[in-house]
């Protein structure tokens, strides 16, 4: 109850009831009563009352607290000395209470009366799609399985948390699937299209041996979308989805660093192509692609190629990518064999996967004595914190920022595509076993020592104490 002051012998009074506010919050109807009347201070009896009902329809959407806000507006804060002034009357008669009552119930109705056509006068959630320029958005429905190893680079973690949420948020059942072998993908993959997906995510283990597991959801008519690893010999996957390939961006930013097109100097790199076992080489192809024409006139050379063949096999290469201790122990048998050291054999830059292999690359180096001063050139991917921690410190020249939410929202548009049924188009395709998929991929982005406060920080995608150790 909200008093208004009108002499030292009355108060203007507005009564809301509570069986009013009860039946707003019905789903029935809605029914507003204002009551306006003079009080006598002395018996507290009402000497004029005037009422109001509005009726409107449940969808109106009359909220209680429309009421709240509705008595505050026209009464006020009851304790505002300056609004109580104003509407002192004298007691000589010189106005007549009652014509003011009479006056103000009939302006606060019909203010009532306006308000509530007004709210019922909009279009309900069923109504909306007749609604020119009103768009209604329903929750989704529909179950995606989700197939990834457990060891998994740190940025595959980070994709993932997105890549879920954004899925439970349209309404999409994800159902997450672990593995920390192939063998034990495959039971997750049969798990998944046994008990119903609608599509299937799969970031595979080890790509080579998925086929005859997909052909179950081929069956089925689940399509597959492969994540991050093209999966080879069957046509159960339908979509690709991934980052645009770093080993192509790792290319150009050293033609552009080292001024490969305008120097004449050779300059000595070399390669750390991630774990080439579970048959994904395409760093490394998309990679020497690059920098092939520089390869061929002999102003780059490979490190392991020409002083250390038997480190350049494939098997010698590979190292694992959630590890840094093999990237570590190849490094330092490199540093070993081709005497290349400090003031010694020149190493210009070594062109690693991602940043917890470019870290085990920079511990080897820096035990062989090299400094933040002579330090090459290295590259990773990521921007893990170990990699930032190693950019700041001044031994990592870049790392490539690939950003969860570009590819979360990719993933949530495609899924939307195929359970709408929509056509589905990309501009890039990739091609396995003589076929053309459609590609859906995010673009990398460089992230160096000069801007990785805005790429990282002002973004929210760390924090700075996500970089102490």
């Amino acid at each position: 109850m909200t008093r208004w002051g009108v002499n030292s012998n009355s108060y203007l009074i507005l009564f809301i009831t509570e069986s009013s506010i009860s039946l707003i919050e019905s789903n029935v109807w809605v029914i507003l009563i204002s009551s306006i009347g003079f009080v006598r201070k002395s018996s507290l009896k009402v000497k004029y009352v005037f009422s109001a009902a509005v009726f409107m329809p449940r969808h109106c959407g009359l909220d209680p607290q429309i009421l709240q806000c509705f008595a505050g507006l026209w009464f006020g804060d009851h304790n505002d000395s300056r609004r109580l002034n104003k509407c002192k009357v004298k007691n000589e008669g010189a106005v007549n209470k009652k014509i003011i009552a009479i006056v103000i119930a009939f302006v606060l109705v019909a203010a009532t009366l306006g308000l509530c056509l007004n709210m019922c006068n909009k279009p309900t959630p069923e109504d909306a799609d007749d609604v020119d320029g009103e768009i209604s958005v329903a929750q989704k429905t529909g179950r995606i399985g989700i197939s990834i190893p457990v060891a998994v680079p740190p940025r595959i973690g980070k994709d993932l948390e997105v890549i879920q949420k954004k899925l439970v948020s349209e309404g999409y059942n994800a159902d997450v699937r672990l593995a920390d072998n192939f063998d034990a993908q495959i039971d997750n993959i049969s798990d998944l299209v046994t008990s119903g997906c609608d599509i299937l995510i799969v970031l595979p283990v080890n790509e080579f041996v998925l086929g005859n597991a997909l052909e179950s959801a081929k069956e089925k008519n689940i399509p597959v979308i492969a994540w991050e690893r093209m999966i080879p010999f069957t046509d159960a996957v339908k979509y690709f989805l991934a980052y645009d390939n770093a080993g192509a961006l790792h290319g150009k930013y050293l033609i552009e660093q080292l001024n490969l097109e305008n120097s004449k100097k050779t300059v000595t790199i070399e390669i750390f192509p991630g774990d080439l076992t579970v048959g994904d080489a395409s760093y490394y192809n998309a990679l020497i692609s690059s920098l092939d024409k520089h390869i061929s006139d002999e102003r780059v050379s490979i490190l392991s190629h020409n002083t250390s063949p038997e480190l350049f096999s494939p098997d010698e290469m590979s190292t694992s990518e959630t590890d840094l201790t093999e990237a570590k122990a190849r490094m330092e048998k490199l540093l070993l064999s081709s005497g290349c050291k400090p003031g010694g054999t020149a190493l210009d830059a070594v062109l690693c996967k991602n940043d917890v292999i470019a870290a085990g690359v920079i511990e080897a180096l820096k035990t062989a004595g090299f400094t933040a001063q002579d330090f090459p050139l290295v590259a990773g991917l990521g921007c893990d914190p170990i990699g930032v921690r190693n950019m700041l410190e001044g031994f990592q020249s870049m790392s490539l920022f690939l950003n969860p939410e570009d590819l979360g929202s990719k993933t949530l548009a495609l899924a939307n595509a195929i359970l709408d049924d929509l056509s589905i188009s990309s501009d890039t395709v990739v091609e396995t076993d003589s076929r053309s998929l459609p590609a859906f991929l995010s673009k990398p982005i460089i992230c160096t020592k000069q801007n990785y406060i805005k790429l990282l920080l002002d973004s929210g995608y760390y924090n700075s104490q996500d970089f102490q150790q």
